[in-house]
């Protein structure tokens, strides 16, 4: 056996001024490589301790207390076996919708305009007390979601939230609750939101031309004016929030705009931009309105730091550096949300047993009483989705920040699969460029993960 080995992940990459970084993600190292060091590791295996200079030997020695030579071997992260342990209850409360966006991943789903049964919610919530009491967890974690406007639901939502704290209050445990919505919010219910939730997402491409053209409301009246109001109303109350604008072809290169207006207007310290994108088994988009994704590269490096000079985090999912982690979202993990039809997803995107995907995603079923049923041929599936199972990923230097991307993205169907898309390339360019930021700011890294 040789005396040193590489122990951790560990990628030479070239960058844009022709020297060598040399990066270890899940070691939090990152350095600039001379060739005298690329050489040293790529026969690092057939070295002998005593053919090694001093100043070899400091150098392997500093390795090795990194923990990227003859380090202990990573274990799985995450791993996931056994009975069904989900961190949080989701719950999809209807799939009506009353705004008209032109890329709604979820608009061939809603034709039945449903909402979930008070009995389907009700053993929902039981259902999770009882496996917080099994695994003695003290916070109950509530998230309402899904292919339509939870707050559409707006009687059926906020018995829930009561009788989930009244429940919470008997087992003494401490609830939080958080939702995503589109922000078509009246005063009264935004006064008892910021009452009783504790963060919101809100879907809003923030400027009042994209916002009324992006995602106009019933008979094409804007929706700009009512978000407005709402995003206003939570600044006053100090309430915590954050934006997912979407990014199509009509405002890619309105983007410093976006965020200058973002800036002036609002107190938001999390900003998301997400490109619109094919995705699921069903193209119901305008192709028209995919951006270059290349151009998006381009603008988002030059708005992160004027975005970071104003206090605002900004967000794209692809090129997460805040934290690794083998998952890109729930899917992969046992995180799964109560569907409006009572049913059990693990995607947030596939939100009815109608949808095409439902065989794949859908998993089990709430039952009454607390009660649920699952497929654990499926569920193991499920859980097999991860970036440390994806052959494609194996050599990628990004693979713990974008954890092979979204399923829903691939186009095909082979969800273990090839990953080379443009939003692979995508991702990698913006990790990149942030690895690159590493090694200007002092203590970056340190700071993020």
């Amino acid at each position: 056996m040789s005396e040193y080995h590489i122990t951790t992940d560990l990628f030479l990459l070239p960058n844009e001024k022709g020297d060598t970084v040399l990066y270890a993600p899940l070691a939090g190292f990152v350095c600039l490589a001379n060739e005298d060091l690329v050489g040293l590791l790529g026969d690092l295996e057939n070295i002998r301790s005593e053919d090694l200079s001093s100043e070899q030997k400091e150098t392997i020695n500093y390795l090795i207390g990194r923990n990227i030579i003859n380090g202990i071997l990573e274990k799985p992260r995450h791993p996931f076996s056994g009975e069904l342990s989900p961190s949080k209850l989701t719950l999809f409360p209807t799939d009506q919708c009353n705004l008209k966006c032109l890329y709604c991943y979820a608009a061939d789903v809603r034709s039945h305009r449903r909402i979930m049964d008070w009995e389907t919610a009700a053993s929902a919530v039981e259902y999770y007390l009882d496996y917080l009491k099994t695994k003695k967890k003290t916070v109950f974690d509530l998230e309402f979601h899904g292919g339509g406007e939870p707050f559409l639901a707006w009687d059926l939502v906020r018995s829930i939230v009561e009788y989930t704290q009244k429940r919470c209050d008997q087992e003494s445990l401490d609830l939080k609750v958080c939702a995503s919505t589109n922000g078509m919010l009246n005063e009264s219910q935004l006064k008892w939101i910021t009452h009783r939730f504790d963060s919101l997402v809100v879907s809003f491409d923030v400027l009042p031309r994209v916002q009324n053209y992006h995602r106009a409301g019933k008979n094409n009246v804007g929706s700009f004016p009512v978000v407005d109001n709402t995003l206003k109303h939570l600044d006053s109350k100090n309430f915590r929030y954050g934006i997912r604008c979407t990014v199509s072809n009509e405002n890619l290169e309105l983007l410093e705009e976006t965020l200058n207006f973002v800036i002036q207007n609002y107190n938001c310290r999390l900003l998301f931009l997400e490109p619109v994108c094919t995705c699921g088994s069903k193209n119901l988009l305008d192709n028209s309105l995919l951006p270059d994704l290349n151009r998006f590269v381009e603008i988002y490096k030059t708005l992160e730091p004027l975005a970071a000079d104003h206090g605002i985090s900004l967000g794209y999912s692809g090129a997460r550096f805040d934290r690794l982690t083998p998952h890109f979202c729930y899917v992969g993990t046992d995180d799964c949300a109560v569907t409006v039809d009572g049913y059990l997803t693990n995607c947030w995107q596939v939100t009815s047993n109608d949808d095409p995907l439902a065989s794949t995603f859908i998993f089990g079923k709430i039952l009454p009483g607390g009660k649920l049923s699952y497929d654990g041929d499926k569920l193991e599936y499920l859980r097999s989705l991860s970036v440390m199972n994806y052959e494609y990923c194996a050599d990628c230097f990004a693979k713990w920040h974008c954890a092979g991307d979204c399923v829903m993205k691939l186009g095909h169907g082979d969800l273990a699969g090839t990953r080379d898309n443009t939003r692979c390339e995508t991702n990698r360019k913006l990790i990149s460029y942030r690895i690159t930021q590493l090694l200007e700011r002092e203590n970056y890294y340190e700071k993020i993960s």
